[in-house]
């Protein structure tokens, strides 16, 4: 094991703590922890009306679109109002109609998403529109993906060329990647036609759903369970209704069909909720940002027990009830955990203290760090201009940690902290400065794997108190981890931290794919503070 050392966080010194700098570090660390909630909640919301807009295919026992055409052209023309707490924040509009002047694009599924949120003040727009073309035969032919928010935009297009395979093209602000991925023949475009074909299924029966998400090309599987008729309010009368649940990645969300299958209201455990409507009533209806309700505490994970000085605690120890995650994933170079119950996880994280020597940057990496130097569509590591911006960046240094520090400090001076709806984009974040944790850690680690050091995501879990937040507790989070010869050492830019405090609880790691699973844990869990080591409170760093 080596010797650790204690370094302080910029900013911190023995004169520290005036009222101004502690007013400016505070209002840093409110941006930084509310803007991660936001994202995630306006990826959680396109995520769950992806229903009425994704492509996927279903089992075997589902034929595909030819199942649904057989009887004769099928059109819609649906709209859905998005209602968060009872108060309207956006709209779904889904259509499907027919051209005959190609044959290879004879049937359009087309979706439209607006949502205006609120975040401690502040409203945010998010557009999202996708777009499907099918053949004379039902077959997609062609698919499209765009999202719009704040600075930035991220377009994703997929064309069939041999057999079943797609040429997909992403393109995120000046950057464009390529790639492939293989859609059996039976795909089809969630949409209102296949809600059709759950409406036939009995109580008791249920369908999956194999879903292609075409922001990570991933495939995830979707259950559908048929519950049988219940009673629902409906624009304000009794309406008997198809019961389904929709389980995905450990969320489950409820619908209600009628007898044409009509999604005719949708229920997340996120408190998001989707009622049918008129093209009338969408036009007609109001956004009222001051009656909307904030987000940020939608999502705050509620903490029993008191936690003193969040941003110098160098060991903390909680348990964390109702966390359903493997607990594999919650074991990392500072961070311990063990299963005290079904569910309940006794977490142990430590401030761990950077190493006095560290790799080179010219060291050789091994094989098994290899991942965490590639370049992917959205941490474009390999691009010319992050490669130049990064040695411009660390100037001279020699190693890693020189390197990482250097990087640390500029992305913390250089990109401006404001809350950003968007899909992350280490090149776009570099060209517009702008954006929440998100923003930071992709460019942080953008920057990191293109000189050559192993960099990676982490999502979890942030403390603050009542000075800065609205209500004590912990906040979603998101900051990047190095590793610099030994084992990996968490920094968090954002924060303006070299070393990342304890209160910093990893969850996951990984780009968006591996991030959704927070799905399964978002309104689902409670902290409890146990009593802290007092001898790690006063200085004394755990080294692994």
């Amino acid at each position: 094991m080596s010797e650790t050392t204690t370094q302080p966080e910029p900013g911190e010194s023995t004169a520290s703590g005036t009222g101004q700098r502690t007013a400016r570090r505070g209002v840093r660390l409110w941006r930084a922890v509310r803007v991660v909630t936001f994202t995630f909640c306006a990826l959680m919301t396109a995520w769950l009306i992806r229903f009425e807009a994704f492509p996927g295919w279903f089992a075997a026992e589902f034929a595909g679109y030819s199942s649904l055409f057989r009887g004769g052209t099928l059109l819609a023309d649906r709209w859905a109002k998005i209602l968060y707490e009872g108060e309207p924040i956006g709209f779904s509009h889904t259509l499907i109609d027919t051209q005959h002047v190609d044959p290879l694009n004879t049937y359009r599924v087309q979706n439209s998403t607006l949502m205006q949120m609120k975040l401690l003040g502040q409203v945010q727009s998010i557009k999202i529109d996708v777009e499907a073309f099918l053949d004379a035969l039902y077959q997609l032919q062609r698919f499209s993906f765009r999202m719009t928010a704040s600075a930035y935009s991220t377009q994703i297009t997929g064309r069939r060329t041999d057999g079943h395979r797609f040429a997909v093209t992403i393109e995120t602000g000046g950057s464009l990647s390529r790639t492939e991925v293989e859609i059996p023949p039976d795909v089809v475009l969630y949409s209102p036609m296949t809600d059709m074909a759950m409406r036939r299924l009995r109580p008791g029966q249920q369908m999956v759903i194999r879903t292609l998400d075409p922001v990570t090309l991933s495939r995830i599987d979707v259950l559908c369970r048929a519950l049988g008729p219940e009673l629902i309010e409906f624009r304000g009368e009794l309406v008997e209704a198809h019961a389904l649940t929709l389980t995905y990645q450990g969320l489950t969300v409820r619908s209600w069909l009628d007898d044409e299958g009509e999604v005719l209201r949708q229920e997340t455990p996120l408190g998001w909720v989707m009622e049918a409507a008129t093209a009338e009533e969408i036009m007609g209806m109001q956004f009222n940002p001051e009656g909307m309700s904030d987000l940020m505490l939608a999502t705050a994970v509620p903490v029993e027990g008191e936690l003193r000085n969040p941003r110098t605690r160098r060991k903390l120890t909680i348990r964390l009830h109702g966390l359903r995650l493997p607990l594999e994933s919650l074991q990392y170079s500072r961070q311990k955990a063990e299963q005290e119950e079904d569910d309940v996880v006794r977490v142990t994280v430590w401030r761990k203290g950077f190493p006095q020597t560290s790799a080179l940057l010219t060291d050789p990496v091994p094989d098994e760090l290899a991942k965490y130097l590639e370049s992917t569509p959205y941490v474009q590591a390999d691009h010319p201009e992050l490669i130049a911006e990064a040695r411009k960046i660390v100037g001279d240094a020699t190693t890693r940690l020189e390197a990482a520090r250097a990087l640390s400090h500029w992305v913390d001076r250089n990109v401006v902290s404001a809350p950003t709806a968007s899909l992350p984009s280490a090149l776009d974040v570099l060209r517009e400065r702008v954006g929440d944790c998100n923003e930071h850690t992709y460019l942080f680690v953008g920057l990191a794997r293109a000189l050559g050091i192993p960099a990676r995501i982490h999502v979890g879990l942030l403390y603050t108190d009542g000075d800065l937040a609205p209500a004590p507790g912990f906040y979603y989070h998101a900051w990047p981890a190095v590793h610099l010869g030994d084992t990996w050492y968490e920094m968090d830019p954002t924060l303006s931290q070299e070393i990342a405090d304890a209160t910093h609880i990893t969850l996951l790691t990984g780009e968006l794919q591996q991030q959704m699973q927070l799905l399964s844990v978002m309104g689902q869990i409670r902290a409890e503070v146990v009593e802290p080591d007092r001898a790690a409170e006063q200085g004394r760093i755990a080294n692994d």
